[in-house]
């Protein structure tokens, strides 16, 4: 049964009505649409974010496990320079051939000065392209004037963003920061008003941890189930792999860390 998004539907309708599975650029991580992908300064984002596009150029394992099919890849870099990018890229390679599938750019349009244009135009040129990073969001939003909320102006610039990536049935990874003060909710970890996370469909945390793990992987979001990873860095060639649920290696460390005592 084919439906009209412009008309009024019954639960009959939609009850009747097949529809198609998102999309996932990483299966049960990242499906299509608009992922936030925070963390705090040096925690890894941009690493984890260079890796994942490579991986998905090459249609590799992301995170040493998940596989992916190979797709093309927009990066913008845009908190980076070319000189500082080779060496990463040089140990993330780790003597494997560049596939050429990644395409990057060091400079973007603010979202009120033509950037969600522009984006729209490259990506009619690019069909092929299905996973966009953006590093970061600050380097992209738009200058708030009067007159909006700043939830209004927060929900606005992601809800551009993610009209793109839903018109394309593309994955968008949006990297932006953590706030400073801890919270109970990761979601409110999340810098900025709480119209970010309302737009997003999914929301992606990277934090540095101690004990058994280097880092955690928090993730949320309208396709996917929360899920919180451990994940271990790897120096030598400067990428993640999964260890296991991070519920399970904090009860470990837990554990470690009681019988030390009692000993």
């Amino acid at each position: 049964m084919r439906l009209n998004w412009g008309n009024k539907l019954g639960p009959d309708n939609i009850l009747c009505a097949d529809f198609p599975e998102p999309n996932w650029i990483v299966p049960g991580i990242f499906p299509e649409g608009l992922t936030i992908f925070g963390g705090k300064p040096k925690a890894g984002k941009s690493t984890l974010c260079l890796g994942l596009a490579n991986t998905i150029a090459s249609g590799g394992k992301f995170l040493g496990k998940i596989q992916t099919a190979p797709q093309e890849v927009l990066y913008l870099a845009l908190e980076e320079l070319p000189r500082r990018l080779k060496p990463r890229l040089i140990k993330m390679l780790n003597g494997a051939t560049p596939t050429g599938k990644i395409h990057f750019s060091f400079q973007w349009p603010r979202i009120d000065q033509g950037g969600l244009e522009k984006m729209d135009s490259w990506l009619k040129d690019h069909s092929n392209v299905k996973l966009v990073i953006i590093d970061t969001l600050a380097r992209l939003r738009g200058i708030k004037g009067l007159g909006s909320s700043i939830y209004e102006a927060d929900y606005n610039e992601i809800a551009g963003l993610k009209e793109i990536a839903d018109n394309y049935s593309a994955a968008f990874i949006v990297v932006h920061h953590l706030r400073k003060a801890d919270s109970y909710d990761v979601l409110d970890l999340v810098s900025g008003s709480v119209g970010l996370t309302a737009a997003a469909d999914t929301i992606a945390i990277l934090q540095k941890v101690s004990g058994l793990a280097d880092s955690e992987l928090f993730l949320s979001g309208r396709d996917i189930e929360e899920v919180e990873l451990a994940l271990k860095f790897h120096r030598e060639t400067k990428s993640f792999s999964i260890l296991g649920q991070a519920e399970e290696y904090r009860m470990s460390l837990e554990r470690r860390e009681l019988l030390e005592f009692l000993r």
